[in-house]
């Protein structure tokens, strides 16, 4: 294999690897977000987020 082809090989492994981390991190910041209280959904905004708050 060429240094050129060696080369685009490991770019596009980059690329690959690149995307399916950002794919785990969206799954796992929405799977988050679907375990919060609903304020945490676009609710209510802040309220709730401190007990006691006004």
């Amino acid at each position: 294999m060429s240094m050129e082809a060696t080369g685009r090989a490991e770019q596009q492994a980059d690329a690959f690897l690149v995307a399916a981390h950002f794919e785990d991190h969206k799954e796992g910041v929405l799977s988050f977000i679907e375990r919060r209280p609903p304020y945490f959904k676009g609710g209510t905004g802040a309220q709730g987020l401190v007990e006691g708050a006004t």
